[in-house]
């Protein structure tokens, strides 16, 4: 479903006619349909790079991307926007809800764009997962930050994409506000029948997923949380 093919990547040098700091050197990883993957790593290791390459937002130097059958680095600018709102879901350390726009509406923002039918059965029981039924019309400013994670959530799931990309979800939240959160995101992405990568530092929040890589040395390698 997902397929990165000998991606690798570096920093340009200012002024330097050479290949700068590399940060990803020749990594190829599978993610199939329903599977959950974090990744983890040291600050500065390139994971949240990894990440953007692999949900079409940044273009490594070398290598490709396979989503869904189609390589995104060979798509039209056009073609690859409509795959990112179409297939693909988000959720953020930052939240990134827009401020003027309610709750509900900051849910149902990507699947607008895509044109989609609301599943209104769909988004109802999100809302009830995530508990924030009775938050529909409130502004984000209005909402904790538990409260924004869980929005955020719901808005990446509610198109129900093939796959969500999640950089440092919990990052912002407490213990037991990740743990929470985190234990929601797993659950809903099953619902949706869709796959995740996620980005963390920590280990307690990788446990969640199926499987656990380490980005070291511009490398991944296989991982042990416990």
């Amino acid at each position: 479903m997902l397929e990165l093919e000998t991606i690798s990547h570096w920093f340009e040098s200012s002024g330097a006619t050479e290949p700068g700091q590399r940060v990803l050197n020749n990594i190829s990883l599978t993610l199939h349909q329903g599977e959950s993957l974090a990744l983890m790593g040291n600050s500065g290791s390139g994971k949240s790079t990894l990440l953007q390459i692999a949900a079409g937002l940044e273009r490594p130097q070398m290598g490709q991307v396979k989503l869904t059958g189609e390589l995104l680095y060979q798509l039209a600018d056009k073609r690859l926007s409509a795959l990112r709102r179409e297939k693909i879901g988000f959720v953020f350390q930052q939240f990134n809800l827009l401020p003027g726009l309610t709750v509900v509406d900051n849910i149902l923002f990507q699947s607008r764009l895509s044109k989609r039918a609301v599943d209104q059965q769909w988004l109802n029981h999100l809302m009830a997962e995530l508990s924030i039924e009775e938050l529909k019309h409130r502004l984000p400013e209005q909402l904790s930050g538990g409260q924004q994670q869980r929005v955020a959530i719901a808005r990446a799931i509610a198109h129900k994409p093939c796959i969500v990309f999640a950089d440092e979800p919990t990052g912002n939240l407490n213990d037991s506000l990740s743990h929470s959160v985190m234990a929601l995101l797993i659950h809903l992405v099953q619902e949706a029948n869709s796959s995740l990568l996620m980005v963390t530092h920590s280990a307690a929040m990788a446990d969640y997923a199926d499987s656990v890589l380490k980005l070291q040395q511009s490398q991944l390698i296989a991982a042990a949380t416990a």
